[in-house]
């Protein structure tokens, strides 16, 4: 069941409706019984009243900080998550007419009032640490884009896609590219021009498939550019998208490409094995990596970061751009299910004959490391081709280990260079 990660507009409503009804549906008919509309009321006065007691015991925390430790009132919130909800409730309650009635004697006030944003329930014990030090913990806003800065804020929320697009998930979607229109008309205080948007649309995609083209010279033996020369072209399709400038360069490019093929010019001319990059690179050690794999003969002659600017062509219809591009943009290959991911990292290993994968898992994308040793299992399973994993980050030198990761690559290319294949099965 996926859920609109917004309620404040009439689409994202109705969809939440649909899912709703969908999965009632679905789970009566597991269970075996019959969710009544009585049912459902009884379920959501129950869980009003679990938000009216949390919401009340935040109140007192943040008038009386010392009334409640802020891993206590972790501990709550992590109750409300797993208990049953008739006796969370009660209990609840009762915690916060106790806390009502406790005096300030407990502790003396602290001197800095701290609130917390970002991921808070993956690093309980930040509560403790800030207590320790002297502040409280007197609330926490996980959003802090228009309730912060009071800025106005669209949110072009696209459910994700674990296997289909479904039709509650379109109508939502283009639902919200019609409230996307209304909303830039009311800032800009100017009338959309759909003649303008037609022909961006159109440059849009005339410059994915021209980069796509770049891509796929790729396939030819000697590579003419590496994936670390794909990291670098592709700024313009990431930033300048829609512009006859991407189209120019990217058509120039195109002619170098193939003119380093007809003369067998290849990104590392002594080209032995091809291998595919998955994730987003290290950008501060591009070089560093590039000669390490040219230095053993290995070409990375593709990554699926630099592909997935241009995936998304294939849904949209160059003359109904407006009405399929909300396939195209909720089906990119960071919103799609794991073993969808999987399937398309295999059809690209396919298509560039790789003889290995160099997965890079990244810290400061989880989305795009999420699954990633899924992906690499089935890929080992189904296809047998030689994988490594690479742990660093794409920004942050701290978490950059040169030995280990030396290591770990020169033994990858030494299970290529003997010809292994991969068992079938990972234990």
């Amino acid at each position: 069941m996926v859920l609109p990660v917004k309620l404040d507009t009439d689409g994202a409503r109705q969809y939440l409706i649909d899912v709703l009804n969908r999965f009632r549906g679905e789970l009566g008919e597991k269970l075996g019984v019959t969710i009544s509309d009585d049912d459902l009321r009884t379920a959501i006065r129950t869980c009003n009243r679990i938000r009216a007691a949390l919401g009340r015991i935040y109140d007192l925390k943040s008038d009386r900080p010392e009334i409640l430790k802020g891993s206590d009132l972790y501990a709550l919130v992590r109750a409300a998550m797993v208990m049953d909800r008739g006796r969370l409730a009660g209990l609840l309650e009762e915690v916060a007419v106790e806390l009502a009635l406790r005096g300030g004697e407990a502790a003396s006030p602290p001197k800095k009032r701290i609130v917390l944003s970002g991921g808070v329930c993956n690093h309980p014990d930040i509560y403790t640490i800030v207590e320790e030090a002297g502040g409280a913990v007197v609330g926490d806003d996980l959003c802090t884009g228009f309730r912060f800065f009071k800025a106005p804020l669209f949110i072009l929320d696209t459910p994700f896609c674990h296997t289909a697009f479904s039709a509650e998930a379109k109508r939502y979607v283009k639902g919200q590219i019609t409230e996307y229109i209304a909303f830039l008309e009311n800032i800009c205080k100017k009338k959309f021009d759909y003649d303008r948007i037609m022909e961006v649309g159109k440059l849009s995609l005339e410059g994915q498939r021209l980069w796509q083209e770049v891509l796929d010279t790729a396939m030819n033996r000697p590579a003419p550019l590496s994936a670390f020369d794909a990291f670098f072209h592709l700024a313009l399709i990431v930033t300048l998208r829609g512009t006859q400038q991407t189209v120019d360069y990217y058509r120039m490019l195109l002619a170098e490409m193939q003119e380093r093929v007809a003369q067998g010019i290849g990104a590392v001319p002594s080209e032995k094995y091809r291998l595919l990059w998955d994730n987003i690179p290290v950008w501060f050690r591009t070089r560093w990596l590039s000669e390490k794999f040219a230095a053993q003969d290995a070409c990375l002659v593709a990554a699926t970061y630099t592909s997935a600017w241009c995936g998304s062509m294939k849904y949209i219809k160059e003359n109904d751009f407006l009405e399929t591009m909300a396939e195209g943009y909720s089906r990119i290959y960071l919103n799609i299910g794991v073993d969808e991911m999987a399937r398309e990292v295999m059809a690209m290993a396919d298509k560039y004959e790789v003889d290995g994968i160099v997965m890079h898992s990244n810290r400061s994308c989880k989305p795009y490391s999420f699954g990633q040793y899924d992906i690499q299992r089935i890929i080992r399973e189904k296809k047998r081709i030689p994988t490594v994993m690479i742990e660093a980050d794409m920004v942050d030198e701290r978490s950059f280990s040169e030995s280990q990761i030396e290591t770990r690559i020169d033994a990858f290319i030494e299970v290529m260079k003997e010809g292994k294949r991969m068992p079938s099965s990972v234990h």
